[in-house]
C-alpha cells in the first residue's frame, strides 16, 4: 500500500478514474432527470416513440414547405415521412382522407385521420426556413415584419366557464384565453400537489400531464374546481380562487373570444398584445401520418433517430442508476485514495510537499476561489447562452466549452482539498498562514510587553479591560441596540468566564503539584506543558525546588549511610583490640599478683572494658537497626507469653530496685506477627530502662490492650530524675534520661528498640509528662 501511495502512475490512473466517475454521474443524473422529466417510467413505449415521431415530423413539415416553395417537390426527404400540404385558414370541416385536398402529397397508404398529425404555419413575404439534421436541432418558419407594436389593455376580471373548462381574461371588448396557469390544491393533510397547464391555440384546450383537457373535465375528481386554492397567472400575477368569476357558458359574459395568440401580462396585471403593422401572410397546414414502426436504419433519418433514442432510453431507464453509484462509488474509492497519497513519494518517508502546498493557505484559498469564480462566470455565461446540456450537438463550441469548464472547477477545488490533505499531513495548515504570522507577531509583541509586568499590573490591565467592555455595553444600549447589547454583554461575559476558569485550572494543576511535594514526593514532577505564562513560571519553580530538596534529602541519607557504615566499620575495628584487652585481663586475674593495688586497678579495668563491650555491641546493633540490615524472621507469637516470661525474667532484678511490678493483660491469647529474638530484646531493654532509672518504691505498670485489630503493649514508671527534655530527644543515640551520667548506660536502648519496632512492621511512642515515663508499643493483631 505505501508503494501504491508512492507511485505516480496509480496517482494518475486514480485521476482518471475519479474524473471519468464524476462525468459518468453527472451525465446519469441528468439523464435521470431527463427521464423522470419525460414521465418515462409511466408512459409506454409505443406512447414515447410516437411523440418523438411527432417532434421529427415537424421538422421535416418545414422541409417540406421549403421544398414546395422552391419547387423540389418530395426530394431528400425521409421515406418514412408522408405527409400532404394544404393552404386554408381552418382545416375543420374538411375530408382529410382525400388526396384531392392536398396541394402537395406523397401518401402510399389509405389515409386514417386519427393518425394525422396537423401543423399550421404562416407563410407570407421574405419567409424563413429553418430546420436541422438532428432531432433537437432548431426548426420554424419565420417572416419579417415592416412594423410592430404592442397594445396594451386592461384586465377587467378574470372568469371561468363551466361549459367550455378554460379560464379568460375579460377585457373590454373581447375575452383572451389564459394561455399559462399553475392551480396550486387544496393540501389533503400533509400531500400538496399543483396543476402545470398550457393553453394550445390551435386546439382550444390546455395541455397537461402529456394530454389535452379542459378543466371541466377534472369535475368529480380531486383536482375538481372546488379543490382549487391560489391560481398563478404567467410568471407574476397570483389570484385567489374567491377573486374569479364563475359562469356556466360565454354567454353570460357576451364578448367574443380573440383569435390572439402573442400575448403576456406584466407586473401591474395589463394585457400586452403584440401587433404586426403587416398584413398576417397566408396559413398552410402540413398533415403528416406518423408511422407506427421504422424500418429504415439510415442513421440521418429523423425517424431512426427517435427510434435509436427511446430504445435506449427505455433499456436505460433502470440501469442509469446502478452506474450512477457505481459511478459514485469508484469516485469515492478514487477520492480516498489521492487523500490518502496526498503528499507521499517512492522512498521518501517524510511528506513531500510542491511549490502549490508551500504557498500561505489563506492566499492559496484566495486563488482557488478566485479561478472557481472565473470559471464559474464562464460557466454562467455558457448557460447565458442557451447552451443546452441533453443536447452538445446543437452549439458544439459552447457544448465543448461547457464541459470543459465543468471539468476545470472540478480538478480545481479537487487540488485544493488535496493540498489542504497534505498540508494536514506536515501539520502545516494554520502555521502556513499569512494570518498566523500576522497574528503571532502582534502576539509576541504583547506577550514581551504584558511579561515585563508584574502580576499586579497584568491584573490591573485585566480589571481595566473588563470597565472597557462595560462601557462598550452601556454604549451601545444608550445607542439603542438593545439586542446586540445584550448579546455582546452576553458574549464578553462567557469569554471572560472562560478565561478565569482557565486560570483556576491553572492554580488547580499547581495547587495539586504543591501538595504532593508537601506530602513528601520530592520526585514529583508538575506538567507545565500545559501551563502558561505566571503558572508556568510559578510550575517551574515548584519543579526546581522540589528536585533541590530531593538532592538535598539525597544528600543527608547518603550522609546518615556513610555515618552507620562508618559507625559500624569502627566499631568492628575496636572490638577486636577490645577483646584482646578483655582476654589478658582475664589472664591477670589468674596470676597471683600479691599486690592490693594491682588487684584494685584490675578490677576497674575489667569493670570498664565490659561497659566499652557492651557499649560496642549496643552501637553496632543500633546501626544495623537503623539501616534495616539486621536478619528478620517474622512469625506468629503470643504476646501474653512474652510478658509472663518478662516479668519472670525481671522479679529480681525489679525486686532489688525497690519496684512493685503490676501486670494486666488479656484472657485470651494475642498473636501478633513478630520476630522473636528482636521481640525479646525490645523487652529487654525496656525493663533495663525501668530498672535503672525508675524511682525506687514505686509501681511499674506493664499493661496490654486489644482494640481494632491492633494489640498495645504499654510501660509506665516514675522517673528517678527530673525528665527536663524531650520525648524526642530521649528518642535520639547516646542520649540518656539523667542528664549527670550517674548510671551506667550507653543511651542507645531506646533507639534500638525504635529500630526493631520498625523493622518488624509495629510502632513505638514513648510519652514524658513530668517525671511520668510511657512507652506504647503496637503490634498488628493476627488470628
Amino acid at each position: 500500500m505505501d508503494k501504491m501511495k508512492g507511485s505516480v502512475w496509480a496517482k494518475g490512473v486514480a485521476w482518471i478514474c475519479i474524473t471519468v466517475s464524476m462525468v459518468v454521474f453527472v451525465t446519469s443524473v441528468f439523464g435521470a432527470l431527463m427521464m423522470q422529466e419525460l414521465n418515462i417510467y409511466h408512459t409506454p413505449m409505443k406512447e414515447m416513440k410516437q411523440d418523438a415521431f411527432r417532434l421529427a415530423a415537424s421538422q421535416y413539415s418545414v422541409m417540406a414547405l421549403k421544398q414546395m416553395f422552391d419547387g423540389n417537390k418530395m426530394e431528400g426527404l425521409d421515406e418514412n415521412f408522408r405527409y400532404g400540404i394544404i393552404k386554408a385558414e381552418d382545416i375543420e370541416g374538411l375530408d382529410l382522407t382525400k388526396k384531392k385536398s392536398y396541394l402537395v402529397s406523397n401518401f402510399t397508404d389509405p389515409i386514417e385521420e386519427k393518425h394525422l398529425s396537423p401543423l399550421s404555419y404562416q407563410i407570407g413575404q421574405g419567409t424563413k426556413f429553418l430546420y436541422s439534421n438532428q432531432l433537437f436541432g432548431d426548426y420554424g418558419v419565420f417572416y419579417d415584419r415592416e412594423s410592430d407594436y404592442t397594445a396594451i389593455k386592461f384586465v377587467e376580471e378574470i372568469c371561468y366557464s363551466k361549459s367550455d373548462g378554460i379560464l379568460y381574461y375579460v377585457l373590454e371588448d373581447e375575452l383572451v384565453p389564459v394561455q399559462r396557469v399553475e392551480i396550486e390544491l387544496k393540501s389533503q393533510g400533509d400531500d400538496y400537489s399543483t396543476l402545470n397547464l398550457l393553453y394550445n391555440f390551435e386546439r382550444g384546450v390546455y395541455h397537461w400531464n402529456g394530454e389535452d383537457i379542459t378543466l371541466n373535465m377534472l369535475d368529480g375528481t380531486d383536482e375538481s374546481y372546488e379543490n382549487w386554492g391560489r391560481i398563478y397567472l404567467g410568471e407574476d400575477q397570483n389570484q385567489s380562487v374567491e377573486g374569479i368569476r364563475v359562469v356556466e357558458n360565454l354567454q353570460e359574459i357576451g364578448k367574443p373570444i380573440s383569435k390572439e395568440q402573442d400575448y403576456w401580462m406584466d407586473e401591474k396585471g395589463r394585457l400586452n398584445i403584440y401587433h404586426s403593422g403587416e398584413k398576417e401572410g397566408e396559413k398552410y397546414w402540413v398533415l403528416s401520418q406518423i408511422p407506427q414502426v421504422v424500418e429504415s436504419k439510415d442513421g440521418s433519418s429523423l425517424y431512426v433517430q427517435a427510434n435509436l433514442l427511446v430504445d435506449l432510453l427505455y433499456e436505460m431507464r433502470y440501469s442509469i442508476y446502478i452506474v450512477m453509484f457505481l459511478a459514485v462509488g469508484v469516485g469515492l474509492f478514487c477520492f480516498l485514495f489521492l487523500i490518502l497519497a496526498a503528499g507521499h513519494r517512492c522512498g521518501v518517508a517524510e511528506i513531500h510537499e510542491t511549490f502549490l502546498d508551500k504557498i500561505p493557505f489563506d492566499v492559496y484559498v484566495g486563488m482557488v476561489v478566485a479561478v472557481e469564480g472565473v470559471l464559474s462566470l464562464v460557466l454562467v455565461e455558457c448557460l447565458y447562452q442557451d447552451i443546452t446540456l441533453f443536447i452538445p450537438l446543437r452549439n458544439m463550441p459552447l457544448s465543448v466549452l461547457f464541459a470543459g469548464v465543468c471539468l476545470g472547477i472540478f480538478w480545481v477545488g479537487l487540488f485544493g482539498i488535496l493540498s489542504v490533505a497534505v498540508r494536514v499531513k506536515s501539520r502545516h495548515l494554520w502555521k502556513n498562514t499569512v494570518c498566523y504570522r500576522l497574528f503571532r507577531g502582534i502576539g509576541r509583541s504583547c506577550y514581551c510587553v504584558i511579561s515585563c509586568l508584574p502580576v499586579l499590573w497584568k491584573g490591573i490591565l485585566f480589571l481595566l479591560l473588563i470597565f472597557f467592555l462595560d462601557g462598550m455595553t452601556v454604549v451601545i444600549l444608550i445607542e439603542g441596540w438593545g439586542g446586540l447589547g445584550v448579546l455582546f454583554w452576553f458574549a464578553q461575559k462567557i469569554i471572560i468566564g472562560v478565561f478565569v476558569l482557565w486560570c483556576i485550572i491553572q492554580m488547580v494543576k499547581l495547587k495539586e503539584g504543591g501538595a504532593r511535594i508537601a506530602e513528601g514526593n520530592l520526585r514529583h514532577q508538575i506538567d507545565i506543558g500545559k501551563l502558561y505564562f505566571d503558572f508556568k513560571k510559578h510550575g517551574e519553580n515548584l519543579n526546581s525546588m522540589s528536585q533541590g530538596m530531593a538532592r538535598a534529602v539525597e544528600e543527608r541519607m547518603k550522609s546518615e549511610r556513610f555515618k552507620t557504615e562508618l559507625i559500624t566499620n569502627v566499631s568492628h575495628d575496636i572490638k577486636t583490640p577490645l577483646t584482646s584487652i578483655i582476654n589478658y585481663v582475664d589472664l591477670l586475674e589468674k596470676e597471683d599478683l600479691q599486690n592490693d593495688k594491682a588487684e584494685e586497678y584490675l578490677e576497674v579495668l575489667e569493670r570498664q572494658s565490659a561497659r566499652l563491650k557492651k557499649l560496642i555491641e549496643d552501637l553496632i546493633e543500633a546501626s544495623k537497626a537503623s539501616s534495616g540490615s539486621l536478619p528478620l524472621n517474622l512469625e506468629k507469637l503470643d504476646a501474653r507469653i512474652f510478658m509472663t516470661q518478662t516479668i519472670g525474667e525481671f522479679e529480681e532484678k525489679t525486686k532489688a530496685a525497690g519496684l512493685e511490678l503490676i501486670m494486666v493483660q488479656p484472657e485470651e491469647p494475642v498473636y501478633v506477627m513478630a520476630d522473636s529474638r528482636h521481640f525479646w530484646r525490645v523487652m529487654d531493654n525496656l525493663m533495663n530502662n525501668v530498672c535503672k532509672y525508675a524511682q525506687p518504691s514505686t509501681r511499674v505498670y506493664l499493661n496490654m490492650e486489644v482494640e481494632g485489630g491492633s494489640a498495645t503493649i504499654v510501660f509506665r514508671n516514675t522517673s528517678r530524675y527530673p525528665l527536663n527534655i524531650s520525648s524526642d530527644e530521649l528518642m535520639e543515640r547516646f542520649v540518656r534520661g539523667d542528664s549527670a551520667r550517674n548510671t551506667e548506660g550507653s543511651g542507645l536502648g531506646l533507639s534500638i528498640a525504635n529500630s526493631l519496632m520498625e523493622l518488624m512492621g509495629g510502632s513505638f511512642c514513648l510519652y514524658v509528662d513530668g517525671d511520668l515515663f510511657k512507652v506504647v508499643l503496637v503490634f498488628p493483631q493476627c488470628v
